[in-house]
């Protein structure tokens, strides 16, 4: 189960990464909005929008609230797939 955490916790991070055009390794679990150098106001928007898009999730005020930190984000996506039910 901690190896499919992983693989989809990197598949997050790469789609990150992939839209907002930072090294791979970048994103990490610590990072929050506003409290890293590449989560402003306007990537927030972009990669609220990535992650609609790609987890086909629903983009809801109540979920842009939700999505201000990695770690919550992950939460979010492995409650919502249920991990894709890998």
């Amino acid at each position: 189960m901690q190896e499919i955490k992983e693989s989809h916790q990197q598949e997050l991070y790469s789609l990150i990464e992939s839209v907002l055009g930072l090294t791979s390794g970048t994103v990490e679990v610590s990072d929050r909005l506003g409290f890293c150098e590449w989560w402003d106001s306007l990537n927030h928007v972009t990669i609220l929008l990535a992650i609609a898009n790609y987890y086909q999730i629903e983009l809801t005020i109540e979920l842009a609230e939700k999505f201000t930190s990695i770690e919550q984000i992950e939460k979010v996506i492995y409650n919502h797939h249920d991990m894709r039910k890998i």
